[in-house]
């Protein structure tokens, strides 16, 4: 396990934070350039993306906190 010290949750969970702000930006900017009329049929052949693109947000968050708590997981809860 990679040894990570306690100091550096702050910094991490502002990093994720930022990230959870930008994500929704990269959604509707997304969903703006699939929904022009050039680029609407071609899109559409890709429903996956079309589906993760919706729910990144969601996604983003659910993904950062499961390695924020695998990163300051201390097994044991013994010293250093």
């Amino acid at each position: 396990m990679i040894y990570t010290h306690p100091v550096f949750i702050v910094p991490s969970i502002i990093i994720l934070f930022v990230i959870l702000m930008i994500a929704p930006v990269l959604t509707n900017s997304y969903m703006a350039f699939a929904s022009s009329p050039d680029i609407v049929a071609t899109a559409n052949q890709f429903p996956m993306t079309l589906y993760t693109i919706d729910y990144i947000p969601i996604i983003v968050f659910f993904a950062g906190i499961i390695i924020l708590i695998a990163l300051y997981m201390k097994p044991g809860g013994g010293g250093v």
